[in-house]
């Protein structure tokens, strides 16, 4: 009966504290330096150090992965943001991406003051 008790015991605290992981998806902004098209795409860089562990410090919108409307729409809020001097979010899981890897934008976008 002690046994079972305790097993319960270990069990629940082992499903009831949440594990703990390196990164998940997380928003980025800063002001884009540069935007150029690629085959699968646009890449734009930023003016933000946040980056600097992706490679090139890029962020890769893949019209695959994220749908041609989606980066077509993206493409836009980018060129608006750079157009206006406002800076660009941009949501992106850097550990899917892994250390030193591309950081592939999720197709979050958002334009801040």
């Amino acid at each position: 009966m002690r046994t079972t008790k305790l097993s319960v015991l270990v069990t629940f605290i082992a499903f009831a504290v949440p594990a703990t992981s390196s990164a998940s998806p997380a928003w980025y902004t800063g002001h884009i330096e540069r935007i150029y098209l690629i085959s699968s795409g646009f890449v734009v860089t930023m003016s933000s150090t946040a980056l600097d562990d992706c490679q090139h410090a890029y962020v890769y919108f893949n019209d695959i992965a994220i749908g041609e409307k989606n980066a077509d729409r993206a493409y836009s809020m980018a060129l608006s943001a750079q157009a206006s001097g406002k800076r660009l979010g941009v949501v992106i899981d850097k550990s899917i991406n892994g250390a030193g890897g591309r950081c592939n934008a999720m197709g979050d976008v958002d334009i801040k003051e």
